[in-house]
């Protein structure tokens, strides 16, 4: 007796099985997704974090060589003195910067250069003019902030000073500016001697705190600048990320990363 029943898959479970495949395939689609975007949310937290240590390590040997910083504020292309390192914050500033008298460091807050102020140019040698995201400037005379007033305070700077300057936070994937920036001076701190009395101490403590993230600025199709695009907002450290990178994935929130830090130095002695 023949049998002639064929055997094979219905459609029914045809359909049930081609489901389960494609139901699979978007689970492991979105489970990668995520996985890029946590390794690239990782790499941009790390960024910030190593790059702030390594600031954080550079300002703390320049001033502990120090005998007392001399800070500024940049308003406009304007540059300005602030005796006791007060007031240096980007609510309302375009850019600060101190001299220690042996590096003068000179940083520009993104929202002077959102609000399109900030156009404070610094003539490095052979690399031209630059606006500087964090530059460490040797300056053994503190000439920059001896000079500010006058026309071009970096006019000064020796050919060699200007060829050695460095951009600190010009490394690197992730385009990164200090938001903010605050320093508590406590120059001549008392102590107390044997006796109980008080006792003036010749010598300056500084306490700093500053606020390190990401900044990339989307672009029209002319080329302008795109208002509050990409930057931070310091209150719930949100940011609006670049929709200018060729890389889709990197449109969201990975890029963006954010965190404040805090440190302090003292100087050799008193100011000299």
């Amino acid at each position: 007796m023949i049998n002639n029943k064929k055997q094979g898959f219905t459609i029914i479970e045809t359909v049930i099985s081609m489901s389960f495949i494609t139901g699979l395939l978007i689970f492991i689609g979105l489970v990668s997704v995520r996985m890029l975007h946590t390794y690239r949310k990782g790499i941009s937290i790390k960024t910030v974090n190593q790059s702030s240590q390594f600031i954080i390590d550079d300002f703390k040997r320049s001033i502990t060589s120090s005998y007392g910083l001399d800070c500024f504020t940049i308003n406009n292309d304007v540059m300005s003195k602030s005796p006791n390192c007060d007031n240096l914050d980007d609510d309302k500033n375009t850019g600060a910067g101190f001299c220690t008298g042996k590096y003068t460091y000179i940083w520009t807050y993104p929202r002077g250069i959102v609000k399109n102020k900030s156009n404070l140019k610094i003539s490095l040698g052979g690399r031209g003019d630059v606006i500087p995201h964090l530059y460490k400037i040797p300056d053994y005379n503190k000439n920059i902030c001896n000079n500010i007033g006058s026309s071009n305070p970096f006019i000064s700077l020796k050919i060699e000073e200007r060829n050695n300057a460095e951009d600190l936070l010009k490394n690197g994937d992730r385009d990164l500016y200090i938001y903010n920036f605050k320093i508590n001076n406590f120059n001549n701190t008392k102590k107390k001697d044997i006796g109980g009395n008080d006792i003036e101490e010749d010598q300056g403590f500084y306490n700093m705190s500053f606020i390190l993230g990401t900044f990339l600025q989307d672009v029209d199709d002319d080329n302008s600048p795109i208002k509050d695009s990409g930057l931070i907002d310091n209150s719930n450290d949100k940011c609006k990320p670049p929709a200018r990178l060729s890389d889709a994935a990197l449109t969201d929130d990975s890029y963006c990363s954010i965190n404040k830090f805090n440190f302090s130095a003292r100087t050799i002695t008193g100011r000299k």
